[in-house]
C-alpha cells in the first residue's frame, strides 16, 4: 500500500516536472501561424549581419491547422527569424505561388462563389504581407483557373508572369529556392 502510494506520487511529479520544463509553441511575428520553439542554443542560428533572401515555391494545396501548409512554412520561417532577433531589413522572402495551390489567391468574393466558403488563407496572406513577405501569383496559372489577375486576386498577392520566369529570375537576384 505504502510502495503504490510513493510510487503515484513519483510518477504524478514526474509528470508535472515534464510537463513545466516542456517548450511552449509560440508565434512571435506571425501570430497565430507558423509555431515555432526556440532555442537560443541550438546549432546554426540564423546569423544576424547576413541578409537571407528565401523564395518559397508554393505549387500544391495540402493543410495545415486550416490553411496551406507551405504559406504555413512562410509563417514558420518569419517566425523563427523574429524570435532569432534578426533585423527586418535583413530577411527577404518571397512565396510565389503557382500549380494547384493557386485558387487560394482568390479574393474572397471569388473563393466564396466557388466554394461556398471563406477563403481560409486570407487572414495568414494578409499578416505575411503586412510583415514584409512579397506575395506572387503565376498569371499562366491564374489563366489555367480562370481567374482574372486584374480584379480576382487578393489584394496582398502581386499577379507576375510565371513562376517558370519569376523563380529564376530571383534565384539570379541571390535568393535561395525553398522548393
Amino acid at each position: 500500500m505504502i510502495f503504490s502510494r510513493l510510487l503515484t506520487i513519483l510518477l504524478l511529479s514526474l509528470g508535472i516536472a515534464s510537463g513545466a520544463l516542456a517548450a511552449q509553441w509560440t508565434t512571435p511575428l506571425i501570430e497565430g501561424y507558423g509555431k515555432i520553439q526556440y532555442d537560443a542554443n541550438a546549432a546554426f542560428q540564423p546569423k544576424r549581419d547576413e541578409e537571407y533572401k528565401v523564395v518559397f515555391a508554393i505549387d500544391s494545396d495540402p493543410q495545415h491547422d486550416g490553411v496551406n501548409a507551405d504559406l504555413w512554412i512562410v509563417a514558420r520561417f518569419m517566425n523563427l527569424m523574429a524570435a532569432a532577433d534578426m533585423d527586418p531589413d535583413n530577411v527577404k522572402a518571397v512565396a510565389m505561388i503557382s500549380g494547384s495551390a493557386t485558387p487560394l489567391t482568390m479574393s474572397n468574393e471569388l473563393y466564396r462563389q466557388r466554394n461556398d466558403a471563406s477563403n481560409p488563407n486570407l487572414e495568414l496572406l494578409k499578416a505575411l504581407a503586412n510583415n514584409g513577405v512579397k506575395i506572387y501569383v503565376c498569371e499562366q496559372a491564374l489563366a489555367g483557373f480562370d481567374i482574372d489577375p486584374a480584379t480576382q486576386v487578393n489584394e496582398h498577392i502581386e499577379p507576375v508572369l510565371s513562376a517558370l520566369t519569376t523563380i529564376p529570375q530571383l534565384q539570379m537576384d541571390g535568393y535561395v529556392l525553398m522548393p
